[in-house]
Parts: structure tokens; sequence; C-alpha cells
């Protein structure tokens, strides 16, 4: 948890503010109840194996991007199932407005600079799967932008932050 604000019972996690790291590789998670995560405008039921992050938005939606493994989520009141991979990122939006279009994020970056995968303790064989996501989604991608994915203010948009530009200090430009 980072800065979150939350309750949990033992198969759902209700979050106020902040953002959350589950972690649900165990394969018993497989014949289990979906797990439910909720935010204040919504509720996502997660069926699937593996780990994911879930922030909460200004809107009072979601935003919930794959880790590990495979999701398929699902909004309470829908029969409709939405799935997450590693990677993958989607707005979960208020008021059953439904999933946002799919984002597709670098694993590397993300992995490298997630204050939640960083900053707590954590089993070496999650540093193991997200290692090896990472390696696997290299080849695929083609094109790279420099920006993050923000903030949900409004029930149907999000932002696109640009990243500075990286300045380089090499021997040749210095005086």
């Amino acid at each position: 948890m980072e800065d979150a604000t939350f309750g949990l019972r033992a198969d759902s996690l209700f979050l106020w503010s902040g953002a959350c790291l589950l972690d649900q590789r165990d394969k018993k998670v497989l014949r289990a109840n979906p797990f439910l995560i909720s935010a204040p405008e919504v509720v996502v039921e997660c069926r699937g194996r593996g780990s994911i992050l879930a922030e909460i938005q200004t809107s009072g939606g979601m935003k919930v991007i794959g880790l590990t493994g495979f999701f398929k989520l699902r909004l309470p009141d829908k029969e409709t199932f939405t799935e997450l991979r590693p990677g993958e990122l989607r707005f979960v939006k208020p008021y059953a407005r439904g999933f946002g279009d799919l984002v597709h994020l670098n694993l590397e970056t993300l992995i490298s600079t997630a204050a939640l995968i960083h900053e707590f303790p954590r089993d070496v064989s999650l540093d193991t799967e997200l290692a090896k996501v990472t390696l696997e989604q290299i080849p695929l991608v083609t094109k790279r932008y420099r920006a993050r994915v923000g903030d949900s203010r409004t029930p149907e948009t999000f932002e696109l932050k640009p990243l500075p530009a990286i300045l380089r200090n090499t021997r040749e430009n210095t005086p």
C-alpha cells in the first residue's frame, strides 16, 4: 500500500485513496471466489492468477495495471469480462460507465520506477516473475513515447504527461 486509506477482508479490499499491489500468484486462487477491489465509485471483480497494481483516481474510478499472470476483470452488474495481461492498463470508470480503452505500458520503466514494487519487502519469486515478463515484453515494444499515464480527473478522460528530456553529460560536450 502506498499512501493508502483502505479496509480489508479475506476476499476484498476497499481503497478510499492511494494505491496497492495485489500479489495473487498462489495456485489456490484459481479455485477461489473472485477478489473484489473497490474504490469510492467502482467495484471490480478480479479473477485470475498474477499480480496487479491498482490506484484510486480523482474521478472516483480506478487505474488497474497488470504486472504478472492473467486476470479477467468484471464489473459486478455486467456479464462480460475484460482481460488484463502484463503491461496492460485499464481505467475503471466511475458510476458504472465500464472500462476505458486499453493502454500498453513499458514494463521495464514501470517496474524500475514504481514505489510499490521497490519500497516494500516482497517475495523473491515476484522479482523473478517481474524480470521474466519484462524480458518477454522488450521485443514486442516497437514504438516508445516519453510520457506517463497520469490521473483520471473525469470519468471519460485521463492525463498523458510528457516526461522531461534526458540530459546526458558526456566527455565530448563538457568543457
